[in-house]
Formats: structure tokens, sequence, C-alpha cells
């Protein structure tokens, strides 16, 4: 069964910060990865990664990130844009 079709899902979308700063409170106080992932419903991965984001950003780590691309690849350069435009009619 897909996790959150019918099982527990892992975070409440109201306080995912929330629960999150808990979870990693915990883990900080000496409480083993293994114990808390399993008692809040998310993989070990997911445990380290926010483990790993509030060491580096703090709280603002177990915040939900942006999911969009960070450049396009495909962008034309701001030289050949303004070219173009300026042939416009």
């Amino acid at each position: 069964m897909p996790r959150g079709a019918e099982g527990p899902v892992p975070w409440k979308a109201s306080d995912q910060v929330d629960l999150r700063m808990q979870f990693i409170t915990r883990l900080r106080g000496g409480e083993l990865m293994v114990d808390l992932c399993r008692e809040f419903g998310i993989s070990r991965k997911t445990g380290h990664k926010f483990a790993r984001r509030y060491e580096q950003y703090g709280v603002d780590g177990v915040k939900d990130q942006s999911r969009a691309p960070k450049t396009c690849h495909h962008r034309i350069d701001n030289a050949t844009a303004e070219l173009i435009v300026a042939m416009r009619p």
C-alpha cells in the first residue's frame, strides 16, 4: 500500500515544521535516528536529510524547500535576447 493512501502520513501539513523540530530536538538530545524515524513514520534517509539541513541552515532548513530547477540549461543569454528584441519590427 502506498504511504499516505490509507496508511500513516509522515508529516501533517499544518505543523510540519513543529514536528520536524521535535524530531531534531530529540535527535540532538541523544535519541537514536532509527527509533525516531520509526516513531515519526519517515525513512532514515529523510531523517538524515532533515538533520543535515538543520545543521547547515538552522530552522529554515527544516522548512519545505522549492522543487523548482535552479537553472535553465536551454535559456539564451541576455545579449542574444536583446538582439532578438531589437530585430523585431
